[in-house]
């Protein structure tokens, strides 16, 4: 942890679980799975530029910006992906450029701590060049099938522009899914 008099700066490479009362603007605004939208867009349009500006530059892609608290205990969660991989160093670059410029332009009212950190495996994908990150692992995929949904689960065999395939569990074809079919997908831990 690195702390600075006023604002504080933390730098974790694990998710919080914790999701009381937080503000967000996802970075899958406009993705291949369609437009998603803000969950809240409390989150300024500035300071999402922001944050996505930092993050781009290091050739990684912004997957998601969560505000939560209140005046004096908020916490700023910028959660980063890349086709390689996230580093801590990567996370440490990234939030000591996001944390200069937010003080510098005084974007968060009051003091804050600043997490910036890889998606982990707990958060459904966003993007389609993820998948490709994930090829052969065991995926739990929910798609839509007309006007009802559906979870697959099986080994991710290929990542292409239009999709994926999935081999389910015990099947030795892989079935094809259509990006703009998938409504999540998540990779399952093995443990």
């Amino acid at each position: 942890m690195h702390l600075r008099f006023g604002y504080r700066l933390c730098i974790l490479c694990a998710v919080e679980i914790a999701r009381l009362g937080y503000f967000c603007l996802s970075g899958a605004n406009e993705s291949k799975f369609g437009t998603k939208g803000a969950r809240n867009t409390m989150v300024s349009q500035a300071l999402y530029s922001l944050v996505e500006s930092c993050v781009t530059r290091r050739g990684a892609q912004v997957i998601d910006l969560v505000i939560r608290g209140e005046k004096g205990t908020r916490v700023v969660e910028v959660f980063i992906d890349a086709e390689q991989s996230v580093t801590s160093d990567l996370c440490t670059q990234v939030a000591r450029e996001i944390s200069e410029m937010l003080d510098d332009r005084l974007l968060i009212d009051g003091p804050y701590r600043l997490t910036v950190s890889s998606p982990g495996l707990d958060r459904p994908l966003s993007f389609p060049w993820q998948y490709g990150k994930h090829l052969g692992r065991m995926m739990q995929i929910r798609v839509r099938e007309g006007d009802s949904t559906r979870v697959l689960q099986g080994a991710l065999a290929a990542a292409q522009e239009d999709g994926i395939e999935l081999r389910p569990a015990g099947h030795q074809e892989a079935i094809h899914i259509p990006f703009e079919d998938i409504l999540e997908a998540r990779v399952k831990v093995p443990w």
